[in-house]
């Protein structure tokens, strides 16, 4: 990891949103996510859509947001991901190369969930109180943390939750160095745990992360359509349709990032050799295509394949099995354990979170 003083990282920080706030107010639309205030992201991406198959923003990136041309990109040799970086700190090593993490199982996550919901009280949290926990404590025994670490191994998940959005979206300079050395402290205690730790920080940095966004999402659409969270209480079996339908309608990673590794042609347009090019997911996902009334969340849709979220041979694609299997597994629990489940209050999302957009507040009573 690149060292540098608070001074040249603060003033890096510091450049970085000033740019991206310029930009936002010339009105381009994929500087105006970033900025990720209280705009239509649906509206945005719709504008993107308008914009062509890929266009040059005023931030300097190539965006589109087509779902033909989205996959081609996520899957080419020739573009390389674009790392998680803080100030050009990188902060991870996690990429799809890295060794395949150890195979999940739903029966864990299971558990857990259903010895959350029995110690939360009438009023809770639902994702600090229970889907935050239960994907961290899930994620720390697939990983094998030794007992004695596992506390220690969820202060440090928690930490490096915003390491998504800091990639795209530059914190403040406070904030910048905690997310440092969160990930610092995640490197020394896998390294002390059986298996790859290019492997673990993927699981903890991403797969924890998309994890409770895909949970939190999910559980926010059935809440709000009772008669569709009827159907998983109905039928767990659902639970996996749910978190498949999430993925396509209201994604856990909104933008994910590449890098060009030469100049080569997309879409028409030349692109350079470390050129940034960006694949809006959610408004790719929203694309003209076999979906009937793509925007709405329905369990009883045909098929909810298609989408490019989590694609295989991506680094997201990596911890699909991850968030696939413990998603279901906490959505099964709490169909089966707090089938009365009702929203209390406002969801609250993390602010200047244009990549996750990340429930940190979900107020509900079962």
């Amino acid at each position: 990891m690149e060292i540098r003083t608070d001074s040249e990282l603060g003033r890096s920080l510091l450049t970085e949103r000033g740019m991206q706030w310029l930009h936002a107010h010339s009105g381009d639309p994929y500087a105006r996510l970033l900025r990720a205030e209280d705009d239509d992201r649906r509206a945005l991406g719709a504008r993107i859509r308008e914009l062509g198959p890929l266009y040059r923003s005023r931030t300097g990136a190539w965006v589109t947001g087509c779902g033909v041309l989205g996959a081609e990109i996520l899957r080419d040799p020739r573009l390389e991901p674009l790392a998680s970086y803080v100030g050009r700190a990188q902060l991870t090593t996690a990429d799809a190369d890295a060794p395949a993490l150890p195979d999940p199982t739903a029966r864990d996550a299971e558990r857990l969930c259903g010895q959350a919901l029995g110690r939360t009280a009438d009023g809770f949290d639902l994702v600090s109180d229970v889907v935050r926990p239960v994907v961290v404590r899930t994620t720390g025994e697939l990983l094998a943390v030794p007992p004695e670490r596992r506390e220690t191994f969820e202060r440090l998940c928690g930490a490096v939750a915003p390491a998504l959005d800091a990639g795209l979206c530059p914190p403040t300079l406070p904030r910048a160095r905690a997310l440092i050395d969160a990930v610092e402290g995640l490197r020394s205690l896998l390294a002390e745990s059986a298996g790859s730790q290019a492997a673990g920080m993927r699981a903890c940095v991403v797969g924890v992360e998309v994890t409770t966004n895909v949970v939190a999402n999910a559980m926010l659409a059935l809440l709000e359509q009772p008669e569709q969270w009827r159907l998983v209480c109905d039928d767990p079996r659902r639970a996996a349709a749910a978190v498949e339908e999430t993925l396509r309608c209201d994604p856990p990673v909104r933008l994910d990032g590449r890098v060009a590794r030469e100049d080569l042609e997309l879409a028409g347009r030349t692109v350079t050799a470390g050129d940034e090019v960006v694949v809006h997911i959610e408004a790719a996902n929203q694309d003209a295509g076999p979906s009937r009334d793509p925007e709405r969340f329905d369990l009883r849709r045909a098929t909810a394949t298609g989408h490019l979220c989590l694609l295989e041979g991506t680094r997201f694609g990596a911890v699909a099995p991850q968030v696939r299997i413990f998603g279901a597994a906490v959505l099964r629990a709490l169909a089966a354990r707090a089938p009365d489940l009702r929203r209390t209050g406002s969801v609250v999302r993390r602010l200047r979170a244009p990549v996750t957009q990340a429930v940190v507040r979900f107020p509900v009573a079962a």
